[in-house]
Parts: structure tokens; C-alpha cells; sequence
């Protein structure tokens, strides 16, 4: 969806970011938005500027970052951390994941040791699937 929004905007105009970004992301709502190049903020692209908000943890290298209205979900080191973007309230979701994803209703689904766990938006387990391993003479 990022990449969408990327090569649409690319055929439109060409987007310049107000400063350096270490990562790239998309919005639920389809908003365009990056991670600055220390770490500290989320720059949101909105009708007349960029939208800062301040993340009370620095992040350097991070796998995924996913944003539902004012949460946004940042997975680095293997944690997925939720931030509250209006109030910088801080808390850890889930641990030792591997990847997640967010649908449009705000429930995450995460993956961990082939585990798949769908969550609420504040990180209740509302449902969880054991995933199936390959037989060894297929790998």
C-alpha cells in the first residue's frame, strides 16, 4: 500500500520531505508518514504540512510501523511497542514477534513462532492460531 501511495504521488509530483526519514509508512487512512532520521518523532502528512509527533523512545532500526488513528504500533528488536501519539503514553504489546500487520478496524495481527495472534487495538489476545510446519523433505 506504501509503495501505492509512493508511485502515485511520484506520477503526480514529486513529494519532498521536510528532513531526512529513516523509514517510510502508510496509514490506515492512506496518509503518508515516516519516521525522522533520529528516530525521535513521526512526521504525518496532512492537507497544510507535516504533523510532528514526539515518540518518548528513540528508535534507530525498526522492522515495521503501523498507525490507526492516534496509535501507532512500532515493531524493532523483535517488540512491538504502542505509543499514543496525542498523549505519549508508552506500552509494550507483544514480544519475540516476527512480523505484524493491522487490518482497518484496528486489531493487529502478529506473528511468533508460528503462532498467529490477533489483538485488540490496546493488545488483548482475541484469538490465536497454530500455524502449521513444513515437512522436512519439503526444505
Amino acid at each position: 500500500m506504501a509503495m501505492l501511495l509512493l508511485a502515485f504521488l511520484g506520477v503526480m509530483d514529486t513529494l519532498e520531505l521536510p528532513e531526512p526519514a529513516s523509514a517510510i509508512f502508510a496509514t490506515t487512512d492512506g496518509k503518508l508518514g515516516y519516521l525522522s532520521r533520529t528516530g525521535e518523532e513521526i512526521l504525518i502528512k496532512e492537507e497544510k504540512g507535516w504533523k510532528k509527533f514526539p515518540l518518548p523512545e528513540r528508535f534507530l532500526l525498526v522492522q515495521r510501523i503501523l498507525v490507526k488513528g492516534s496509535l501507532c504500533y512500532i515493531l524493532a528488536e523483535r517488540t512491538l511497542r504502542l505509543f499514543d501519539l496525542r498523549t505519549s503514553r508508552k506500552a509494550v504489546i507483544a514480544e519475540d514477534v516476527d512480523d505484524a500487520a493491522i487490518n482497518r478496524y484496528g486489531e493487529l495481527w502478529v506473528l511468533s513462532a508460528f503462532n498467529l495472534r490477533r489483538l485488540s487495538p490496546l493488545g488483548r489476545e482475541l484469538e490465536i492460531r497454530k500455524l502449521k510446519t513444513l515437512p522436512a523433505s519439503i526444505s
